[in-house]
């Protein structure tokens, strides 16, 4: 257990931790949109789970490019798929707002997008009061 933390810390992520954000995202979605079922309208859940799908994919592809910089020892790979993921999530984005506005609702596709950042966010308060438990009890 020790290791792990010590890894996280030094900035080293193996692929199981990066698994487990994966999961936790789905999970953070599913039970989000549990949630709202019970207090908004459809549009703002259809909305939320199309920014969702969009945000969750597009974390899956970025661990797959970062998996292609290594690789191939390139950093134009990363970019390539940054551009055709940014290029997707634009089309995607455009196509529900334009062609589907009596079903999606762009609140809900905010709220959908933002999963992923909100993860990110609790997932580095865990690092963090991880490291501190980690160092007070080295320190005792």
């Amino acid at each position: 257990m020790t290791e792990g933390i010590k890894n996280l810390i030094a900035g080293h992520f193996d692929d199981g931790f990066v698994c487990h954000f994966l999961i936790f995202n789905w999970l953070t979605g599913v039970v989000l949109i549990a949630i709202l079922s019970f207090f908004t309208s459809e549009q703002i859940i259809v909305g939320t789970a199309i920014g969702f799908a969009i945000a969750s994919l597009n974390s899956a592809g970025l661990h797959k490019d970062c998996l292609r910089v290594m690789r191939y020892s390139s950093v134009y790979v990363y970019y390539g798929g940054l551009a055709v993921r940014i290029g997707l999530i634009a089309l995607v984005v455009t196509v529900a707002l334009l062609y589907l506005k009596s079903y999606v609702s762009p609140i809900g596709l905010f709220i959908g997008l933002s999963v992923p950042v909100i993860n990110f966010y609790l997932l580095t308060l865990l690092v963090v009061i991880t490291t501190f438990r980690y160092k007070y009890k080295e320190a005792c």
